[in-house]
């Protein structure tokens, strides 16, 4: 036998060498046959694939090569939307596609699938495949005429925005802004798949509403102006109801009727000793939930007027922009404009000093914190470029300096392997989710509270009992004490084989669920997340526990 084998070797190798071929090194061909990156492109909605459609691959970080953002290689989609790689290196690439007549579904507003996709491949899993989303554009369209009058509207600015959902409440992103012909019809093409509504804004708006020089006569005039409006929907953003606009859709939201209202002025005074000329005080507004909106810079300790005001609830903020993070001085004031003209008094103050410290539960071995930072973010406020995340000294001890008062959501990275965050006090009480600053307080101290007996969670996600490909999974303790305390999410985005891991969970009771990845931004709308929690399967985590479960996917349709 031995003596066959040879000679059958022997034969193999006479006959390569008469065919001019060399030997080759098998286990480079076995490297180079495994590597593969697949997938398909479909289009967004109708999920159908789209064929003719290029797909870049790049490598990350790029070779030099192609460090001008050049493609690693390229591929055209068959008519089933396929496409296949066989990269001959292991490693990280990107994967992107576009066709002629689509746009990408790539974008802030976008959580699911979109026309780029990451693939780690390597030795243990050299095989990934993805799933690429284009889009056509979409287009939404109406017709504006005056309620008294019923004639059209002209040159009037329509502006078009995607909605989205953000911890439960309704967002806004600005898509286009459209101005109505003479006919009153406006036109907003080259939409995304997405979401969309409608808002009609009084002519004064934006950086005309900022009056820097006025007489007495400005302080008691009235404007007029078309009330805003949301379309469809309601006069305010909460009663709004967007359209949906799909792929190559087309929809029309057909005739607003604006009618004519009064619009009020309101004099805000900045008080002495609020800032020191020529410091310049950056001013924005936001109404009705909407974003912050500049209004631009007006002199330290001048007056100034804000003109163009319909009925509603305003926020008004203001900063010094040039000053550090130690000394920015800041203000922030709520109102609500009725039925006539106000006079206000914006100050601008400091914020507080919270003296913070990292401590280790009782019990537990000393915690590590060489690599946790701390970092606070203003609830309904912007945060600065230079209020950044905050690192320990070795004994655990921070500080965070000049901290507005208000409410402000607390983020801990860099907590160690074997441990979890256990609590959050701030004065030696349970702040939760949310740090809430006592104004009446003489001193603001936080604690974390770090525990090393964390539970484990892995599971399967299944739908019939096959794998989900990439499932999202939620983790939530219950019972839940207040709405602030759902966000943000303890998530876990599963692999291809709908496999996940949860680590560092406290002990305790949790409720979790899992729904596919084209399905979790549902999970941010009103009321979504608070129905699947309440079927949602029950699990309690003793200290250091590692619980391993089968879970069925929930459908949100």
């Amino acid at each position: 036998m031995r003596l066959r084998r040879t000679a059958g070797v022997a034969q193999a190798l006479f006959a390569v060498t008469l065919l001019g071929v060399p030997p080759q090194d098998n286990r480079a061909k076995e490297t180079e046959l495994r590597a593969e990156i697949k997938g398909t492109v479909i289009e967004a909605g109708t999920l159908q694939p789209v064929s003719g459609a290029t797909v870049f691959l790049f490598r990350i970080p790029a070779p030099a090569a192609i460090a001008n953002g050049g493609a690693f290689e390229t591929s055209v989609t068959g008519t089933r939307g396929d496409f296949r790689f066989t990269p001959k290196e292991f490693g990280i690439y990107n994967v992107g596609a576009k066709k002629d007549g689509y746009i990408s579904t790539d974008g802030p507003w976008i959580t699911g699938p979109g026309s780029v996709a990451s693939a780690s491949i390597t030795k243990e899993r050299p095989t990934r495949e993805v799933q690429l989303v284009v889009a056509r554009p979409g287009v939404v369209s109406g017709h504006v005429v005056d309620d008294e009058t019923r004639e059209p509207i002209a040159d009037l600015s329509v502006l078009i925005w995607q909605t989205l959902y953000l911890d439960g409440r309704k967002r806004l992103i600005p898509a286009s802004e459209v101005k109505t012909a003479a006919d009153g019809a406006f036109v907003s093409k080259a939409l995304r798949p997405g979401e969309y509504l409608a808002r009609v804004s009084p002519r004064i708006s934006g950086l005309d509403r900022l009056l820097k020089q006025f007489s007495k006569e400005d302080l008691e005039a009235l404007d007029t102006d078309y009330e805003p409006a949301y379309w469809p929907g309601g006069r305010d953003l909460m009663s709004a109801f967007p359209v949906s606009v799909i792929s190559n859709g087309s929809v029309n939201l057909g005739q607003l009727r604006l009618r004519r209202i009064p619009l009020y002025r309101v004099r805000v005074t900045l008080p002495e000793g609020s800032c020191e000329p020529p410091e310049e005080v950056m001013i924005m507004i936001s109404n009705d939930g909407e974003a912050l909106d500049g209004l631009g810079t007006i002199p330290c300790a001048k007056d100034f007027l804000l003109r163009g005001l319909a009925p509603g609830t305003y926020r008004l903020e203001s900063a010094l922009p040039e000053r550090s993070q130690e000394t920015r001085r800041r203000g922030s004031l709520t109102f609500q404009v009725v039925n006539k003209n106000l006079d206000l008094v914006l100050s601008l103050v400091g914020g507080v000093d919270i003296a913070g410290t990292i401590i280790t539960a009782e019990g537990a071995v000393k915690l590590p914190v060489q690599d946790m930072k701390v970092y606070i973010r203003p609830i309904g406020g912007l945060p600065w470029a230079d209020e950044r995340p905050i690192a320990p000294d070795a004994e655990g001890r921070f500080r965070l300096v000049n901290t507005q008062l208000r409410d402000h959501r607390v983020s801990i990275t860099g907590v160690p392997s074997g441990y979890y965050v256990k609590e959050v006090r701030y004065n030696g009480a349970d702040a939760g989710k949310v740090l809430r600053l006592n104004t009446d307080a003489q001193i603001h101290s936080l604690e974390i509270v770090v525990d090393d007996k964390p539970a484990t969670l892995t599971g399967k996600v299944t739908i019939h009992d096959k794998a989900v490909n990439a499932p999202y999974v939620v983790a939530m303790r219950w019972p839940v004490n207040s709405s602030d305390s759902l966000w943000p999410l303890t998530r876990a985005s599963g692999d291809a084989d709908g496999r996940f891991q949860f680590t560092g969970l406290g002990p305790g009771d949790y409720r979790f669920f899992a729904v596919s990845a084209t399905a979790k931004e549902k999970l941010e709308e009103p009321d979504v997340l608070h129905r699947l929690l309440r079927t949602a399967q029950d699990i309690t985590l003793a200290p250091r526990d590692f619980r391993n479960v089968t879970l069925e996917v929930t459908d949100l349709r």
